[in-house]
């Protein structure tokens, strides 16, 4: 992730198990060029397991680096993810109900998944990760 600053627009967080579904980089290409200019978000949910298919902007990456590597030894990258959304919008004067859609708003959830994990015994470790820069 961090080498991944600077270089491209985007960076997708994979791992080296998953299997993917046809054309999955121009499905996200295209999507993600979307969604830039319908509305602003921070990560877009390619796949609902872990960590997987997660596509940052390459300029919202120096914050979310900087979480990661204060908390990798506490938690795994995709309970972090969630911890960092909510910390960037959710208020103590907001209830539970408006953090859900503040959250919802940056953090895009994409219909149907395009990766499938292989791995049948999961591990809290973060494996060997895939690095698509485009």
């Amino acid at each position: 992730m961090m080498y991944a600053q600077g270089r491209g627009i985007f960076y997708v967080q994979l791992e080296d198990d998953v299997i993917t579904k046809p054309n999955f980089v121009a499905i996200m290409r295209e999507f993600a060029l979307n969604k830039n200019f319908a509305q602003p978000w921070y990560v877009i949910d390619f796949s609902q397991f872990g960590f997987i298919g997660k596509m940052f902007s390459i300029s919202n990456l120096p914050s979310f680096i900087q979480f990661l590597l204060s908390f990798y030894n506490d938690k795994p990258g995709d309970w972090l993810l969630d911890d960092f959304i909510r910390t960037k919008v959710c208020r103590l004067d907001h209830d539970a109900q408006k953090c859900q859609e503040a959250k919802k708003a940056i953090r895009i959830q994409y219909q149907p998944s395009l990766f499938q994990v292989r791995c049948i015994i999961l591990s809290f470790q973060m494996l060997f990760q895939l690095v698509f820069i485009f």
